[in-house]
């Protein structure tokens, strides 16, 4: 006999940094424009070059080909990523103690429903070095901690190998089925998730205003999180699944 019931699926969040839960007032960008030039002399490092949901060592490579045509061999690439890294980080945490990020309407509710409901669980997949989120998080009032698993932009270039790597760690600390939701507020957002397999949720509190959102088609659209419920409805009916036995 076939028998169909509901059952509640642990739901693993994936959230993107900027633009999606903190606004960062463009701190990165500055700090990124500052490392390249004190590191190697280069001047509007950042003109022409794709930022919006890269990932910061994808940003780095791009940047390096623009100037310089090819990369060096590996093993004196990943000195200079490590390199670049530092500068920029260090140059980060100095801009956020003038200009703090702050996050954007609706998180601090949500992070907080999420981390008390034992269905979901808060994630990152952030195109950020680990240590820039850090300070991004820590000035904006949210502990990296609060997030019980993640994959930062100096792990990989590719978005969704690092959605891929955030859920992977996430599977392997629980012992029951996940379903991954992407929420994020690019295109590139998108695209990583779908390469993925998972669900998506665009946010317009970034770059890109809600009609160009639209346009897409994500899996959930809303112009910003300032009303929690709509999200977790939405995440409620994904938890929900029908299996047959």
């Amino acid at each position: 006999m076939i028998i169909k019931y509901k059952r509640k699926t642990l739901i693993g969040c994936l959230f993107d940094l900027d633009g999606t839960i903190i606004d960062s007032h463009r701190m990165g960008v500055r700090s990124m424009e500052f490392a390249f030039s004190a590191l190697y002399g280069w001047d509007k490092p950042l003109e022409g070059v794709l930022i919006a949901g890269r990932t910061d060592r994808r940003i780095f490579r791009d940047v390096y080909i623009k100037f310089c045509k090819k990369l060096p061999p590996s093993q004196i690439w990943e000195k200079e990523v490590k390199r670049f890294e530092k500068r920029y980080t260090q140059h980060l945490k100095e801009l956020l103690t003038s200009t703090p990020a702050s996050p954007l309407p609706g998180f601090p509710e949500i992070l907080s429903e999420i981390v008390t409901y034992t269905g979901m669980k808060p994630g990152l997949a952030t195109g950020n070095f680990k240590r820039g989120a850090k300070a991004k998080l820590l000035a904006a009032g949210i502990p990296l901690s609060l997030f019980g698993f993640g994959s930062f932009g100096c792990e990989t270039e590719n978005r969704a190998d690092l959605v891929k790597l955030a859920a992977g760690r996430a599977s392997a600390i629980t012992n029951c089925e996940i379903q991954f939701v992407v929420i994020g507020d690019t295109p590139e957002d998108l695209n990583a998730a779908r390469e993925a397999g998972f669900k998506c949720a665009l946010i317009a509190t970034g770059p890109y205003s809600i009609h160009e959102l639209e346009e897409l088609n994500p899996d959930f659209l809303i112009e910003n999180l300032s009303n929690p419920q709509k999200f977790f409805e939405w995440v409620s009916e994904i938890s929900e699944t029908s299996e047959s036995l």
